[in-house]
């Protein structure tokens, strides 16, 4: 049996997503992977989903911890 898969247009990957619908659309042209249906733009909840994913590890690769960032902020505050 095949799977089910929601397809959303630019208007519900920007309510989705929390953004505007520019933004949506830029990432849905650059991003997030889409196909053209008729005139509209379109992907999957999962292919979104998937996207949100990536971004959670690169950021989890890019941030350092507040200790980290600002070391000078602890000098006079480790341990005794």
């Amino acid at each position: 049996m095949q799977k089910q898969c929601k397809i959303m247009n630019v208007q519900e990957v920007a309510k989705f997503l929390g953004v505007g619908y520019d933004k949506a659309l830029q990432l849905l042209h650059y991003e997030i992977p889409s196909f053209n249906l008729g005139r509209k733009i379109v992907t999957t909840e999962e292919a979104v989903l998937e996207w949100i994913e990536e971004q959670l590890k690169k950021d989890k690769k890019r941030k350092r911890s507040f200790r980290q960032a600002y070391p000078f902020f602890f000098k006079d505050k480790d341990v005794e």
